[in-house]
């Protein structure tokens, strides 16, 4: 997330009628020179944010999964040696007591960006 309100940013968006990217700040597309209404600027913009919050949202889930999986992998290797006892030689790896944590700080962190951003606007 950014520092810099949405309301601050230059926003851009495809021309409806070239679809070439232009500034929200413009009444005339300057690759062809069409009108740009208010009402087109809007929709456009609504849209561009709609587009990013499902791109934040869908990150937020992978990194949810990421979160998961990390859990899985740390508790697999930490219960590696109890599970086979035919690699009695077989220690706790040093990565389980890593894994754990962090995937669990993965999954907090995924689950409260992805609350924050469905909350917002």
């Amino acid at each position: 997330m950014s520092i810099i309100p949405d309301d601050l940013k230059m926003q851009t968006f495809p021309c409806p009628s070239c679809g070439q990217f232009i500034s929200s700040d413009v009444t005339v597309c300057r690759f062809c020179s069409a009108q740009i209404t208010e009402e087109v600027r809007q929709a456009a913009v609504q849209r561009e944010l709609g587009e990013k919050k499902n791109i934040f949202l869908r990150n937020q889930k992978n990194s949810l999964i990421t979160g998961i999986v990390m859990v899985a992998i740390g508790f697999g290797l930490f219960l590696n040696p109890i599970i086979s006892a035919r690699w009695g030689s077989t220690e706790v790896p040093c990565l389980s007591p890593i894994l754990i944590p962090l995937g669990l700080g993965v999954i907090i962190l995924s689950i409260i960006g992805y609350y924050k951003e469905k909350r917002s606007k």
